[in-house]
Formats: C-alpha cells, structure tokens, sequence
C-alpha cells in the first residue's frame, strides 16, 4: 500500500490508540503487526523531521538551538522550513500492511477520528 508520510503518522497514533483496547487473538496480531510494519518508516520520517527543524532552526551564541518561551523552536526561514516539510509529509513509501476486520469493532465505543485514518484498512 503506498502511503505518505502525512498518512503514515496519522495510521500510527489511530492504530496506537485502537492498541489499547482488548481484542480477539486475530485482530490484535494484525494491529500489532501493522504497527510494527510502520515502525521503520515511522522512524525514518521522525529523523527526516528533526533534520529539517535542526536546518532552519535559528542558534544561539553557543550553536545551540534557540527555543521560544513557550518551548517551541525558533525557525530563522519560514518559507524555506515549510516547503521542506510539506515535501517530507507529501512522500510516499510503499507498506504491506493487512487489513483489520470491521466487526472486531462492533462492541466497541470508538470516536470517528480515530477510525478514520485507518478507514481503508478496514474489510467487511
């Protein structure tokens, strides 16, 4: 399944928010594998992410990143920071991902955004 980066994040906080509730056997490896199978590209868009933040991030005298009072990371090029994150979140990879059966959610109070991200993993 090709996904984006943006989908690929999205995928994972539903899928580790769903991890939490109790299933059958089935349903939880699948979960569980699907979780797995995104960890590496998780991580690989994680490093991308904090390489992109460190680029444009503005330092201090010693070199160090500057951070605002709030905590955040003063970014020096705006335009340069967003156009290079919007192209990391726009990449695709291709991940082999199974479905998860819907009726294993049938018992379940689940809020529609968290189903939504994992919508087309869903099967009848």
């Amino acid at each position: 399944m090709k996904l984006t980066a943006f989908n690929i994040l999205a995928i994972c906080e539903s899928l580790a928010k769903i991890s939490e509730k109790e299933f059958d056997l089935n349903t939880a490896c699948v979960i569980a594998s699907n979780l797995n199978a995104l960890s590496v590209p998780r991580e690989t868009i994680d490093n991308k992410k904090n390489e992109i933040i460190t680029k444009y991030a503005e330092k201090n005298k010693e070199g160090e990143i500057d951070y605002k009072d709030d905590g955040t990371v003063k970014i020096a090029n705006i335009k340069g920071f967003n156009d290079d994150m919007n192209n990391l979140l726009l990449s695709s990879v291709d991940v082999e991902l199974k479905k998860i059966p819907k009726k294993a959610f049938e018992n379940m109070n689940i809020a529609p955004k968290d189903i939504l991200p994992i919508i087309n993993l869903l099967e009848e």
